[in-house]
């Protein structure tokens, strides 16, 4: 399967609406083109299921409870914490939509993954 797959199966089993489907394919290209990351399942699977989900509840105002504080500190000391709140900001962008707080911690936490996997990756 891959990442377009999956955002399919997602649209066709109603869990996301025809405006999260072309925000999450925007996303992956938003990645590659701001990036140089190429979303695959492997790298993005986690990242682009947790958009979905969380961009569905955001639109239907039944946002989660955030990452515990404490957590959410270490987070913002990892090396990859102001690359992973620009790209949050793109995607806010480009799903025309306001982020709360709490689901911005969620998000933040799989971009950081996300921009250390790369790394490895590339080495």
């Amino acid at each position: 399967m891959n990442l377009k797959e999956r955002i399919k199966i997602l649209k066709d089993a109603n869990q996301i609406d025809n405006s999260v489907e072309v925000s999450l394919l925007n996303i992956i290209n938003m990645f590659w083109d701001n990036f140089n990351i190429k979303l695959t399942e492997k790298n993005g699977s986690m990242l682009i299921t947790h958009l979905a989900v969380a961009l569905e509840r955001i639109k239907q105002g039944k946002c989660k409870t955030g990452i515990d504080e404490d957590i959410y500190k270490e987070i913002q000391q990892n090396e990859f914490y102001g690359k992973s709140v620009n790209a949050l900001s793109k995607i806010a962008d480009i799903c025309n939509i306001d982020i709360p707080y709490n689901e911005q911690t969620f998000i933040i936490m799989h971009l950081c993954t996300l921009f250390q996997n790369n790394l490895w990756e590339s080495d």
